[in-house]
């Protein structure tokens, strides 16, 4: 078969922008969960968490009311973005190790972001990695206009506050830590969403590199071809021309 004749790394841009577009709604329903949270802490107040048969005010039954519908969707959001992010990190590394090799394979990186708890750390070296060898492949020299470090920092960062957010929410149980926990876990998911628009950028590179590698074949082939069908015709006619001398040679005997 071809080289060419058909592509092996498949286009996966969008998946990426729907799993994209899941993360930003998932972390825009965190917080307004979080506020709607806080604005419950402060219209019910220390009365009723110490005195549960205390009269609950209107404005705290609506808070609680609009918190549930904003946690249900809250759930579907973030199962309907887990699925799309681990449908796009599949082809992800599947499609980079068509050009050079990953320290995760496509079913060891769904794997490891779907663990409990680490998950969402190991992911940091599931990144990584991505952002390492997809560089390699493309050949990205830094711009000198720009930081080459700045997205590296990025997911430093991100690892911190995922590491803070963990560790702060299980210091103390007070609205105080789990209010700090709740912030820690936005910044890192602000922080991830930086660096994950960028591996897509890096991923839409590296998908047109590989489109215009094919394209260059396929005319490479049509030139060959053409070379071949033109020596073959050359061929046939330096034959006919000498079966025609031949025949001339032998009616002149």
């Amino acid at each position: 078969m071809s080289p060419v004749e058909e592509a092996i790394l498949q286009d996966n841009t969008q998946r990426g922008a729907r799993a994209f577009l899941w993360f930003k709604i998932v972390i825009v329903l965190c917080i307004v969960v979080g506020v709607l949270a806080f604005g419950i802490l402060k219209v019910v107040g220390a009365d009723f968490m110490s005195n549960e048969s205390a009269p609950v005010a209107m404005g705290a039954v609506i808070l609680m009311l609009a918190m549930g519908f904003a946690s249900f969707l809250l759930c579907i959001s973030f199962c309907v973005q887990w699925v799309c992010w681990m449908s796009w990190l599949y082809h992800a590394e599947k499609n980079l190790r068509t050009e050079t090799s990953t320290k995760f394979s496509p079913w060891g990186a769904v794997i490891c972001t779907a663990l409990p708890y680490v998950g969402h750390l190991i992911d940091y070296f599931i990144i990584k990695d991505l952002i390492k060898q997809t560089d390699k492949v493309l050949g990205n020299v830094p711009d000198e206009n720009e930081n080459p470090k700045s997205k590296v920092n990025y997911l430093n960062g991100y690892l911190v506050m995922a590491i803070l957010a963990g560790v702060v929410s299980v210091v103390k149980d007070s609205p105080f830590v789990m209010g700090s926990s709740f912030i820690f876990g936005i910044v890192a998911m602000v922080l991830f969403l930086k660096v994950f628009s960028e591996i897509l950028s890096k991923e839409k590179a590296l998908f047109k590199q590989y489109e215009e590698k094919v394209l260059r074949q396929k005319v490479d082939q049509v030139l060959r071809e053409r070379e071949i069908e033109k020596a073959a015709s050359q061929i046939q006619e330096a034959t006919y021309e000498g079966s025609n001398a031949q025949a001339k040679e032998n009616l002149k005997k």
